[in-house]
Order: structure tokens, then C-alpha cells, then sequence
């Protein structure tokens, strides 16, 4: 297990996995544009989009017994 899944594992509400996927979101995004200058917005789209889903899984499984409609974390998605 990574250390993001590993952060989301100990999110207790929605708001701490918004918060868990923003930062890692922007980690990641900062080392990509440090190593891959070039190429790093294509690597951070889809570094965002694992992140999200698993970031939506959890909120799901700590939202469960709730009814909601739709997604529960917001997308950071910036080309």
C-alpha cells in the first residue's frame, strides 16, 4: 500500500479524503513538473484521475448508509 492509499485509509469523513487527494494531487504534480517539464500535465491528468477514483471509492465507503447523489470528492483536474 503507497502512502496516499495508506492516508485515505485513515480519513475519517469526506472532507479528510477532499483534503488527502488535494495534497497528494498537488505532490505529485510538483514532482512531475520537476522531473518532466516537458511531458508533465499528460502525467498529472492521469496521476489525477487514479487519485480521484480512489479517493471517491473511500468517501463512498465512509458516506455509506447515507444517502447521496453523485460524487462526493471535487476534481482537481488543471491542464
Amino acid at each position: 500500500m503507497d502512502d496516499y492509499q495508506t492516508a485515505l485509509v485513515r480519513a475519517k469523513t469526506v472532507a479528510d479524503c477532499q483534503r488527502v487527494y488535494e495534497e497528494a494531487l498537488a505532490a505529485k504534480r510538483r514532482a512531475y513538473q520537476k522531473d518532466y517539464p516537458e511531458t508533465y500535465r499528460s502525467l498529472a491528468a492521469a496521476k489525477e484521475l487514479d487519485y480521484w477514483i480512489k479517493a471517491e471509492n473511500r468517501a463512498k465507503v465512509i458516506e455509506s448508509g447515507q444517502h447521496s447523489y453523485g460524487n462526493l470528492i471535487r476534481r482537481q483536474i488543471k491542464l
